[in-house]
């Protein structure tokens, strides 16, 4: 049972965990989302205890290009394949690098202002997965969910992330997922949600320039152009004011 998206932004403004759900996996997968910028010590041993999987750092893409992370893999991945940087390390405040204090500092490192040269090294103990610009909008994955959710809280928008293993390691069985969630009272929110809330709230389109277009034979039309905000794609609409006892212009 899923919580709503205004208990999932409450925990996350408290800096506590939220647990998110790939609705379009089969079976379904789960994902601790905690927000980077507050993330504790604490934090990071509770996801590691509990979700048992590696630690990621769920940023939008313009921000990986601006520390200038390179990529894992250099040739094109699948479409629904997440797609990882190099791992990475905050250049001060840490040891080894892998106990939970250190991955802490790297996150909050990662949500702040940060220069790769000066406050970075690679490889390290955090993965920086890329979160589409758009989101889950564009694309319907796990990481642009979790930077959803911290925009939509209005939170920095770098998310820690760890997918949810069974003691076995296998993925957690939505059963798990639900006993994990009611045993910490962790809101669960799934990707589905998340779309469906952005797409009752949001606006997509941008009006870039209209005119009129007069015609022979069908009398006069506005013409009016639009942006998509998501991808920057064009659309024309074509308007016209027709009388109660005008004829429908295709057959029913």
């Amino acid at each position: 049972m899923t919580s709503t998206i205004e208990t999932a932004l409450a925990s996350l403004r408290q800096a506590r965990p939220a647990l998110l759900i790939d609705d379009a996996s089969d079976p379904s997968v789960g994902y601790l989302v905690a927000p980077a910028s507050s993330i504790s010590e604490e934090d990071v041993s509770f996801i590691v205890n509990e979700a048992r999987g590696v630690i990621c750092a769920a940023m939008l893409e313009s921000k990986i290009r601006s520390l200038h992370l390179p990529m894992m893999t250099a040739g094109p991945i699948p479409d629904s394949a997440p797609d990882f940087t190099v791992s990475i390390e905050a250049r001060r405040g840490v040891t080894t690098g892998i106990c939970a204090a250190d991955r802490a500092r790297t996150l909050r490192t990662l949500a702040g202002t940060v220069d790769p040269r000066r406050d970075l090294v690679m490889p390290g103990h955090i993965f920086p997965i890329v979160a589409r610009d758009g989101g889950v909008l564009v694309r319907a994955g796990a990481a642009e969910a979790a930077v959803d959710l911290l925009l939509m809280a209005e939170l920095l928008p770098v998310a820690a992330l760890c997918c949810c293993l069974d003691r076995e390691g296998e993925i957690a069985r939505p059963e798990a997922l639900q006993t994990l969630a009611a045993s910490h009272g962790i809101p669960i929110i799934s990707i589905l949600d998340i779309i469906s809330h952005r797409m009752a709230r949001e606006t997509f389109i941008e009006r870039v320039a209209g005119a009129a277009l007069p015609t022979r034979y069908a009398g006069d039309f506005q013409a009016i152009a639009f942006r998509s905000l998501n991808d920057s794609a064009e659309h024309l609409a074509l308007l016209k004011n027709l009388s109660p006892d005008s004829e429908p212009v295709t057959d029913p």
